[in-house]
């Protein structure tokens, strides 16, 4: 049998030898970002192609162009006696309230649920029944109770964001394992350190990625909210440029929720890294 670098000879068959590595000077290795460029680059010029072709209407679809122009207008001009950063600020500020005190009271007591089984079987079935509602079936008896001023959001993305906060904060402390638990007692540690430094490390993965469904939660609930009811905020932009059919409006404000929508998840994420660092290597 005679092996050449262009095949061999076997039985009278040539077979291809396989193929060697690929020399370093070829190789070439894009970053993860460009990747992400790359798909909202063609995903821009998607856009553009289909507006320019003419299949859809100016009127139902802005080009790129027109949705440009809507911001450069707003920015300078703003949009009826308000600013673009105003309204986002005005969305991100109930999120923050809303989220913030569901976070201050639901992992606390999603952690006290988890290593009290009297007040599980106690509030449980609370959060459970709250879990699965629609957030937006509240709206109406809190506009009724609380008026259609901020007050009403924030209970709204309250309620939206804190049984999620709970079960999960409660789940991450069900999830220890009761090995760690029994070494930490066996070594003479007190059920207060116990809980410092084997259960609440152990739950923390499970605590951040709950924060981390609610805030998404939350987010998509307060744009709805100010949809219903508000007098400034991205989502009253949204409604309010529907009712003067100013599509390249309503498309700047869908960019500019996405948009935050994917900084604060980066957000949570990069906090996630920080705090719970040794996620994944137990």
């Amino acid at each position: 049998m005679v092996v050449s670098a262009v095949g061999r000879q076997a039985d009278g068959i040539a077979v291809a030898a396989p193929p060697g590595p690929v020399p370093a000077r070829w190789r070439f290795r894009l970053p993860a970002p460009a990747f992400g460029a790359a798909s909202v680059a063609g995903m821009v010029l998607a856009w553009w192609a289909i507006a320019a072709s003419g299949a859809v209407s100016r009127e139902l679809l802005p080009s790129p162009t027109d949705v440009w122009d809507a911001g450069a207008e707003i920015l300078r001009d703003g949009y009826r006696g308000t600013t673009l950063w105003g309204n986002a600020l005005s969305t991100l500020g109930r999120l923050g309230a809303g989220f913030g005190l569901a976070a201050l009271f639901g992992v606390p007591l999603g952690l006290w649920m988890g290593v009290n089984r009297v007040a599980s079987a106690a509030l449980d079935w609370i959060v459970q029944f709250m879990r699965p509602l629609p957030p937006l079936s509240y709206m109406i008896l809190l506009i009724l109770w609380l008026g259609t001023g901020n007050s009403s959001k924030a209970a709204l993305l309250f309620l939206t964001a804190f049984p999620i906060i709970v079960a999960a904060s409660a789940a991450g402390v069900r999830g220890v394992k009761q090995q760690r638990i029994q070494v930490a007692l066996a070594m003479g540690a007190s059920p207060a350190q116990v809980f410092r430094h084997v259960v609440l490390p152990s739950a923390a993965p499970m605590v951040l990625t709950g924060l981390q469904v609610a805030l998404a939660a939350a987010f998509s609930t307060v744009v709805s909210a100010e949809l219903l009811a508000a007098t400034d905020g991205l989502g009253w932009m949204v409604i309010s440029a529907s009712s003067f059919l100013r599509n390249d409006v309503i498309v700047l404000c869908i960019l500019v929720l996405g948009g935050l929508g994917v900084t604060l998840a980066w957000m949570m994420r990069v906090l996630d890294r920080r705090l719970v660092h040794w996620r994944g290597r137990d």
